[in-house]
């Protein structure tokens, strides 16, 4: 009855989310549900927590039990948090999480999240999808007991390659006693495929799907007895892959009921690829297309990174060479290169009417002149200037190092006006640029001689143009003052006697009407007796006498009057013994 009931107890353990190892202050592991809508293709990641972990434990396995047709588990990692230094291993669905404390002081750590599942949808979830921990095992706690046994179980190792089969045999260790277990297999679903199960020398009952059994005896099995058989079909095409088994500690115990703990030893499955694809190189294997590794050998022949080295180009007088061809990888010549011929071709430069080119490689001239490249300097000739008159030519732009026109001139028309010069009343203006006279006389410019005409004492005369025989500028009156005339005293003359001197005027003009004067004489010999009108020329005179002065006033009404005025006898001064001489002022 002790066997079933143990079985019993194991075949539970399958639909249990959580599961208590221990007593009621055991560990305990949860995880969310995935709340939809989620599409297809979309990531999930669940947090696990953990709660009522004591000081003591030391790990904590579980299986993660999920709808397999709408989620795939991608991953289980830990995740750091304030208390615990968290390890995770996972394969497949199955974790352990291994937790010890950052500090020495904690006792308790409830409610916190070591480590994410994550989830890809792989098909649209439109309602609540429920995700569960199954097989929980807390593994560590000081106070299990000190009954508790320990054996230990071995797993074999295999080996194959892609698409084969391989049988993993679990068989218990080196003095180890057990009559009943519940194991769960452990290992890569991504690289094995767990195709079947079968039992060794227990009786077994196996769950493919879940990989788990359950076996029993009537009697302690001892070192080396099989518990089950593991086929694995191989998904991987390369690579090492370790299978383990996770006792379930509630029904793992010997014939009196005890509990085992099992240590195990993981056994390894080793898949041999047969390598193909890739290439070899000079350098480097190949590197397997199937599972990536390099295998054979280098293959000298195939380089891949090449360069041309020590190339020289051939020219019009000398040789050339195509290059050695050198691996870069494994620095070896793997083609040797040729002589190029010369080309006997000169090339480059440029020919101009006056030196022919020279070649850009060896610098020699060759070729013909180019007529029609002028890169001198030019000048422009045969320019006339356009006048009033004239068309004019604005050159011909000739080079001068070949003189020949590479540009000929264009007509410029005749301005058609006429400028400069200088019109006077004789000639006309004469243009400066064409030398023709155009326009009309200047009237009032004479640039020829001149002549004065009808000029007299009193006139100074018209000055008239010789060229044209016009008045160009008209004369003046001559202002000349009176003078008054008195003759000089000749002969002899006795004293006391009385001399009657005539006073003249002369240049009387019209306009004057007075004139004063003075009688100068030595008044030692001479005295003034008076001196009278006189009206022998002019009788419109009147003379006043102030001691020696005279004033002699007289008003001609024209010019006609003046003149009979000028020379005349106009006063008569009477001395006594001789007069010397008479000043006018």
């Amino acid at each position: 009855m002790k066997r079933i009931f143990i079985i019993l107890m194991c075949l539970s353990l399958v639909l249990t989310s959580m599961v208590f190892a221990h007593a009621e202050t055991d560990a305990i592991l949860s995880i969310k549900t995935i709340d939809g809508p989620v599409e297809k293709g979309e990531y999930i990641k669940l947090p696990i927590t953990l709660a009522n972990w004591e000081k003591g434990y030391e790990s904590i396995e579980f299986n993660v039990n999920y709808d397999n047709t709408v989620l795939k588990l991608e991953s289980i990692e830990g995740l750091e948090n304030d208390f615990l230094n968290v390890t995770v291993s996972s394969a497949g669905d199955w974790g352990r999480v291994t937790c010890s404390p950052k500090d020495a002081q904690t006792e308790r750590v409830d409610g916190i999240e070591v480590c994410v599942a994550t989830f890809v949808a792989l098909a649209d979830i439109k309602t609540t999808t429920a995700v569960e921990l199954a097989n929980v095992e807390v593994a560590g706690y000081s106070d299990i007991g000190a009954n508790v046994k320990t054996g230990s179980a071995v797993v074999s190792n295999g080996s194959g390659k892609k698409g084969e089969t391989v049988t993993v045999i679990v068989s218990l260790g080196e003095n180890t006693e057990l009559a009943a277990y519940g194991a769960t297999l452990v290992y890569d679903e991504t690289a094995l495929k767990l195709v079947s199960m079968d039992k060794g020398e227990f009786c077994a009952t196996v769950n493919v799907d879940r990989a788990f059994v359950t076996g029993h005896s009537n009697c302690n099995k001892t070192t080396g007895t099989v518990l089950f058989y593991a086929i694995f079909e191989i998904l991987a095409v390369s690579g090492n892959y370790n299978i383990d088994v996770s006792f379930d500690e509630n029904s793992t115990a010997d014939e009196n009921d005890e509990v085992v703990e099992m240590n195990v030893t993981a056994g390894e499955i080793c898949v041999v690829c047969e390598h193909n694809g890739g290439e070899a190189t000079c350098v480097a294997k190949a590197k397997c297309a199937v599972c990536g590794q390099a295998y054979g050998g280098l293959n000298s022949n195939n380089h891949k990174n090449t360069e041309t080295k020590n190339i020289t180009a051939e020219n019009c007088g000398n040789d050339g060479y195509s290059g050695d061809v050198w691996c870069l990888d494994c620095n070896t010549i793997i083609e040797e290169g040729k002589t190029v011929p010369s080309t006997g071709n000169h090339i480059g430069g440029e020919a101009t009417c006056k030196d022919k080119a020279v070649c850009s490689v060896c610098g020699q001239v060759y070729g013909e002149l180019n007529s029609n490249n002028h890169k001198g300097e030019t000048e422009i000739r045969n320019n006339v200037v356009a006048d009033c008159g004239n068309a004019g030519y604005t050159g011909d732009t000739y080079c001068k190092d070949c003189q020949k026109v590479i540009k000929s001139g264009e007509a410029i028309p005749a301005t058609g006006n006429h400028t400069g010069g200088e019109a006077t009343c004789k000639d006309k203006a004469v243009c400066s640029v064409c030398g023709q006279a155009y326009g009309e006389l200047n009237s009032n410019n004479h640039k020829g001689e001149t002549e004065i005409r009808y000029a007299s004492a009193t006139y100074t005369g018209d000055t008239y143009c010789l060229d044209c025989g016009e008045m160009i500028a008209k004369g003046e009156k001559i202002v000349i003052d009176a003078a008054v005339i008195i003759p000089t005293i000749l002969g002899a003359v006795s004293v006391g006697q009385e001399i009657a001197i005539p006073i003249n005027v002369a240049e009387w003009g019209n306009g004057y009407s007075n004139i004063e004067f003075e009688l100068v004489y030595d008044d030692t010999v001479l005295k003034l007796v008076s001196i009278e009108p006189s009206k022998k020329d002019f009788d419109g005179a009147d003379v006043s006498v102030d001691g020696n002065k005279f004033s002699l006033t007289s008003s001609p009404s024209n010019q006609e009057e003046a003149d009979k005025v000028n020379g005349g006898e106009v006063c008569i001064a009477c001395l006594i013994r001789q007069v010397y001489q008479l000043m006018t002022r």
